[in-house]
């Protein structure tokens, strides 16, 4: 099965219109369809729009499931770190100056 979509209701109601009876499929609650491949082929000759859904898995480098270890050293060779650690603590000085005058 193959997930598409259609460009708007109204191919989407023509397309439903035309699929049923003749494949089987699911309507998803995400407005997404589950079809056979032979589903692409009618609608492409019956000049339906759809968009076929392709899900591609990229992996990550490094990537350890631990999304704070993921990031530890990320900053290691950044010539502006200090220049953030500056701003970070100029920034909490304020907000702790703001809530002790309230």
């Amino acid at each position: 099965m193959l997930t598409i979509t259609f460009p708007d209701r109204k191919t989407e109601k023509r397309a439903l219109a035309f699929l049923l009876g003749r494949f089987s499929g699911r309507v998803l609650r995400s407005g997404e369809h589950l079809v056979p491949k032979a589903a692409l082929d009618a609608l492409a000759d019956q000049n339906i729009l759809f968009t076929e859904i392709v899900k591609v898995e990229v992996p990550l480098p490094n990537e350890t499931g631990k999304p704070w270890l993921d990031k530890f050293g990320w900053f290691k060779d950044d010539p502006t770190f200090d220049d953030l650690q500056a701003e970070i603590a100029a920034y909490r000085k304020e907000v702790d100056l703001e809530s002790n005058v309230n």
